[in-house]
């Protein structure tokens, strides 16, 4: 089924898990746009096990498109994000969080938006994350980041950053840049 919230509704939920078992599991092959005006909403949230996306999720302002606490997030080709001002796209909330990423993320509309922020492993393997203004396409705070293929595209961004890393450790396989032409002097 697909998912949208009313024009301009705050702090809404499309699929959210309170449970802590690490063998659940979500499948999410109907897409959801939470992207009408409403702020502060939540595409996906599960406090523990696999989120599988294989749609496209999109949330306006201050929003986030796929979250997790302690569990895994598996966004699968098909599975295309699009956030506005202020936004995640992909969140891992512990240590102990896994995000895995094969699709594009648009985090380029809006400023101050980040493709996937997490505390835990971080792993993409193909797709490209648009970055917008003073945005980040990958921010890592503790854990392990592996980039083994897709892009992150800074060419929409002014103060934008590829990659942040405060990690043990970082692999990067993919590509990370911005077209720019030096002005003639």
């Amino acid at each position: 089924a697909n998912l949208t919230s009313n024009a301009g509704a705050d702090k809404t939920f499309g699929i959210y898990s309170t449970s802590t078992s690490t063998s659940t599991k979500i499948t999410n092959n109907g897409s959801i746009n939470f992207n009408n005006g409403g702020k502060e909403n939540i595409g996906i949230f599960a406090e523990n096990g696999t989120i599988e996306n294989n749609k496209d999720i999109s949330v306006a302002d201050k929003g986030v498109a796929i979250g997790t606490k302690d569990g895994t997030i598996d966004n699968k080709t098909g599975g295309v994000i699009t956030v506005g001002k202020e936004s995640t796209g992909l969140y891992g909330g512990s240590s102990t969080s896994v995000i895995k990423n094969a699709e594009n993320i648009n985090a380029n509309a809006k400023d101050s938006s980040t493709g996937i922020f997490s505390n835990g492993k971080v792993e993409t393997t193909a797709g490209t994350i648009f970055v917008g203004n003073k945005g980040f396409g990958i921010y890592s705070t503790t854990g392990d980041l592996t980039l083994t293929g897709g892009n992150i595209d800074l060419n929409s961004a002014t103060g934008g950053t590829g990659v942040l890393v405060n990690t043990t450790n970082a692999t990067n396989l993919g590509t990370i840049g911005a077209d720019y032409i030096l002005p003639n002097i």
